[in-house]
């Protein structure tokens, strides 16, 4: 049989030549003949990213502009998002202008990232997240986030009741990292209303709360993690923990709404004002009222429905995160007798956010959730550990911040009248507090309290609750020991000075008639006197500086007569005037703002007695170029305002040091003014005479004609009566060729020296007597043109009248030989047309 399989796989070979196949009706195309139709297809290459010419554009060290990263944050691939929004936070890192000028649109794609379906994408935007907001605090632009603060609020409150519990705790990352900058936080605050924030803590409450529905949505990736993880907590310290930090984001929450609302006088309003402080005779002003209040939104005159019931539908919102602190307080409580030190700083914010929902929202608490409270708090206070010889130091002093927080909780109660009979909060507090204190000032070394400048501040926070209430004469006495004996430089003694400046400031503002401790008073005020001699340790040391001025102020309006020779006060005012002296090893008023410069210049104007020195320490302080010109002019009025006090010749090398110092040209015609008004008459030529003639006229122009010319006018006072035409003053001889000399090299001189015409023309208008030394001079001197321009003046008209005769015998000794005979003329027809028009 023919193998037919194997002859039809046989290939076919080529022929040489192709045989051409001709079909019946078309035409056959010569040989000879070109084609020339063309035939081509379109390709698309996609150009990779790197290799784009980026020159001057914003990328990573991988070439990535931001129009790439947001453009794979979008991908069907987790890694490549997680890897974007890597990028991202590199992106902002190099290059935070960027994000600025994008952070809408960067903004919402990182809050989209956030409710990932895959946790190594969430893992990547918390980084993310926190590197655009460190960037643009760093570049100070976090106020571009205010349009999207609503925007921001929708998100995280979706982030929160997301049904994957991984979507909710990194939603509560994103928030603790927004809350842990505090310019952001104030941001949030201050920008969202009143029912966005009562959404959020509602959102909050539901993952503080005991009872919450946790649906586990597992995935590939979340698979693969577990795999290579290591072995799991129990899950209820799991929850618990995930609950403290969920009462951690809430208190950093409360406390950025706490700081847009300082203080509110009463427990039912929501907005104060700050009290207007009566007109007082002095130049130190206080700053104009201001209206303060928990909700962002501004307060109008006349609030209606629509406000109020959003205002108490934030307060039933708070309300309701007050029970779920304390059932989270109750079992964190019932859990464990000794409790661990990460327990106890959670149940202190506990009793910190029960303190400010109470502060704002009392009126909305219900009796038997304030009774439980009450109830777990001050049932054994103060609570110390059952064990306390097995714990550490720094255990310890948790359990004395916790013991804290609940008296500052219970003050908080007795203030808004939120406090239940039944159990006596003030005495139980202050008993706490008295055995704090004594504490403290028996050994600053104990172990058993904290003494830190915040647990120190939460104590004084306390007393000061407690001062409000009702007088603790014990209370002030334990705590003015304390002050006393801190060291200046210690960080216990700044805040027992801003305690001492928070106490006094309504103290002070009192009505007249009010009894005051004056020696306690006065015992305080020299510890404020140590207090500027501190250097700056503090950013807001300027502002502190100013209030302890503004104090002084309104002890010193207010002290007795029979309190101004207390050796308190003399130490005070020697700690005063060494804060006026410029050194290198303390402060002074030179290295202040100069706003704070003239706080304390005020304060000098309210002195009882000025001691020997103060002359001598202002003018050296005048001197400085440190001191602002506006303190310096404030310094010199009150020496002129006090100038009964001091001897005269100590005021004239006060009033002269300060005249012709380098800086103080703004100054020197209110000097001069000072010098006349002082009256001395003939006299102040005698006086200054031998102190201006060893000036130079070209390093002090300004002061040396402004000193002559009130020389001038202080002289022709006498000469001066009422109804009296004008006649001729001479200048007096001591000061005659001194002042033809300052006054011809002035008139003569290029600018800016020329520039003083107009206080010379007040001299010789003051004087007329130095016109015609002037004039005399020039004739002599063969100086023709300047003479010509001193009698074209026309404020000087006058006094070319009045001595036509000597200027006409001027001109007439003129060498004609020698002088210009086009000048002499002008000159000629000056004197004539100026007689003629005055007649």
């Amino acid at each position: 049989m023919a193998n037919l399989k194997g002859k039809a796989g046989q290939k076919k070979k080529p022929g040489d030549f192709k045989r051409p196949k001709r079909k019946v009706g078309r035409k056959v195309t010569p040989s000879n003949v070109t084609n020339a139709s063309i035939t081509s297809r379109r390709i698309n290459i996609t150009e990779q990213s790197v290799l784009q010419d980026k020159t001057g554009a914003a990328v990573t060290h991988r070439n990535q502009t931001l129009q790439d990263i947001l453009s794979k944050m979008s991908h069907y691939n987790a890694h490549v998002r997680r890897d974007a929004l890597f990028a991202l936070k590199e992106l902002v890192g190099l290059h935070g202008m960027t994000l600025v000028t994008n952070v809408g649109i960067v903004v919402e794609r990182v809050l989209q990232a956030m409710m990932d379906d895959e946790a190594v994408v969430r893992e990547a935007c918390v980084g993310a997240w926190k590197g655009c907001l460190g960037s643009l605090t760093s570049t100070k632009s976090e106020s571009v986030l205010e349009p999207f603060t609503s925007l921001i609020a929708v998100y995280f409150c979706s982030g929160l009741t997301h049904i994957k519990a991984g979507v909710r705790e990194d939603a509560l990352e994103h928030i603790d990292a927004l809350l842990d900058l505090p310019v952001c936080a104030n941001l949030l605050a201050r920008c969202l209303s009143a029912d966005q924030c009562g959404q959020l803590l509602e959102n909050l409450k539901d993952l503080v709360s005991p009872k919450q529905t946790t649906v586990q949505v597992k995935n590939s990736y979340s698979l693969l993690a577990e795999r290579n993880k290591a072995k799991q907590a129990q899950l209820q310290t799991q929850v618990l923990k995930g609950r403290f930090f969920a009462v951690a984001a809430a208190h950093k929450f409360l406390r950025a709404l706490a700081f847009q609302a300082p203080s509110a006088s009463t427990s039912s309003s929501t907005v104060a004002s700050v009290p207007s402080h009566p007109a007082s005779g002095t130049v130190l002003l206080f700053p104009a009222p201001q209206f303060v209040g928990w909700s962002p939104t501004p307060a109008s005159a006349v609030q209606n429905a629509a406000a109020t019931v959003s205002a108490a539908s934030w307060a039933t919102k708070a309300v309701t995160l007050l029970r779920a602190l304390l059932a989270l307080w109750m079992e964190a409580h019932d859990e464990s007798a000794n409790l661990s030190q990460e327990a106890l700083m959670h149940m202190v914010l506990i009793a910190d956010c029960a303190t400010m929902l109470v502060h704002e929202a009392s009126a909305h608490i219900d009796s038997p959730t304030m009774k439980a409270f009450q109830s777990a708090f001050f049932e054994d206070f103060p609570k110390a550990s059952p064990d306390p010889l097995r714990i550490d130091i720094s255990t310890l002093h948790h359990w004395n911040a916790l013991n804290l927080a609940m008296a500052q909780f219970g003050c908080e109660c007795l203030r808004t009248g939120a406090a239940l009979p039944g159990v006596n909060l003030d005495e139980m507090i202050a008993a706490f507090l008295a055995a704090e204190l004594k504490e403290l000032q028996a050994d600053k070394e104990s172990s058993t309290i904290a003494h830190s400048a915040s647990s120190m501040k939460t104590r004084l926070d306390i007393l000061l609750l407690l001062l409000e209430r009702q007088p603790h004469p014990a209370l002030l006495a334990s705590f003015t020991a304390l002050y006393t004996a801190a060291a200046p430089q210690s960080a216990m003694f700044r805040t027992c000075t801003s305690f001492v400046l928070q106490y006094l400031t309504p103290t002070l503002n009192a009505a007249p008639g009010t009894l005051l401790e004056w020696d306690l008073i006065l015992t305080w005020m020299q510890q404020m006197g140590n207090f500027l001699q501190l250097p700056h340790a503090e950013a807001h040391h300027d502002a502190t500086l100013a209030k302890v001025f503004r104090v002084c102020i309104a002890i010193l309006k207010r002290l007795p007569a029979a309190y101004h020779a207390s050796p308190a006060l003399a130490s005070w005012l020697s700690r005063v005037m060494a804060f006026f002296t410029e050194t290198t090893e303390t402060n002074w008023v030179g290295s202040m703002s100069p706003s704070t410069q003239i706080e304390a210049a005020s304060c000098l104007y309210h002195l009882p007695s000025f001691p020997s020195e103060f002359l001598k320490t202002l003018a050296l302080c005048c001197k400085s170029p440190c001191v602002s010109v506006d303190a310096k002019s404030f310094l010199v009025d009150i020496v002129a305002t006090h100038e009964g006090r001091f001897e005269r010749g100590a005021l004239l090398s006060f009033y002269l040091s300060t005249l012709f110092a380098p800086t103080n040209q703004g100054i020197a015609a209110q000097v001069c003014r000072v010098l006349t008004w002082m009256s001395l008459g003939a006299s102040l030529s005698s006086i200054l005479a031998p102190i201006l003639s060893k000036q130079s006229v070209d390093d002090h122009a300004l002061p040396l004609v402004l000193a002559y010319v009130a020389c001038l006018r202080s002289s022709t006072i006498v000469f001066r009566k009422a109804g009296q035409e004008l006649e001729k003053r001479p200048v007096p001889d001591v000061l005659r060729a001194q002042v033809t000399s300052v006054f011809a090299h002035v008139l003569t001189a290029p600018a800016p020296t020329s520039l003083l015409l107009p206080q010379v023309v007040d001299g010789l208008l003051y004087c007329n007597g130095a016109f015609v030394d002037l004039a005399s001079h020039f004739f002599r001197a063969q100086s023709l043109v300047d003479a010509l321009g001193l009698l074209r003046e026309a404020r000087l008209r006058p006094l070319v009248l009045l001595y036509k005769v000597e200027l006409q015998a001027f001109l007439a000794d003129v060498d004609v030989t020698t002088a210009d005979a086009n000048v002499v003329r002008q000159i000629r027809n000056e004197l004539q047309l100026i007689t003629k028009d005055m007649t």
